[in-house]
């Protein structure tokens, strides 16, 4: 099962939203925390890279587009649009029905990036209104994921029903 051109190049542009967009959200992020850098670069280069596996394996996906996520946190680099490659994994988990699985990296993935990564950064913790929304934000996002889901299978089903 090879890669398709469509997936490459879905991978191509994430990681340069990632990139480009982290860059343009670091510009005066030097005096307050790490450089954006070369070896940030390749952090979320590497997160994108790893949409590559969702049509393979919907989980290794989500580790691969999470681990290098938190990684670039830890080390205390510049937000931007880092979570772009994960919340791709995290959408074609669901669509894929890994919904265990999507789940519980939104459940453990979560309190990783949001207090463990800039725990280890040496940075404060987000306020808890930026707490709270963002879980809410990844609940919502969740849970549209799989109401398109349920009504695309109610569809077929309708259909084959039909048909019969």
């Amino acid at each position: 099962m090879g890669l398709r051109r469509g997936e490459v190049l879905g991978a191509v542009v994430v990681a340069a939203i990632q990139v480009a967009g982290t860059a343009g959200a670091a510009h005066g992020h030097a005096a307050t925390g790490r450089p954006y850098e070369p070896l940030a670069w390749g952090l979320l280069v590497l997160s994108a890279a790893g949409l590559l596996l969702r049509r393979r394996s919907a989980v290794a996906a989500l580790v691969a587009t999470a681990v290098p996520v938190w990684v670039y946190l830890a080390l205390g680099y510049p937000r931007g649009p880092i979570y772009l490659a994960v919340i791709g994994a995290l959408i074609g988990a669901l669509a894929r029905g890994r919904r265990v699985a999507a789940w519980v990296a939104l459940a453990v993935g979560y309190p990783m990036f949001v207090w463990v990564a800039p725990l280890v950064a040496g940075q404060p913790p987000p306020q808890p209104a930026t707490a709270v929304g963002t879980a809410a934000w990844l609940v919502a996002c969740a849970a549209i994921v799989e109401l398109v889901k349920s009504r695309r299978e109610r569809a077929v089903e309708f259909r084959r029903t039909r048909a019969e």
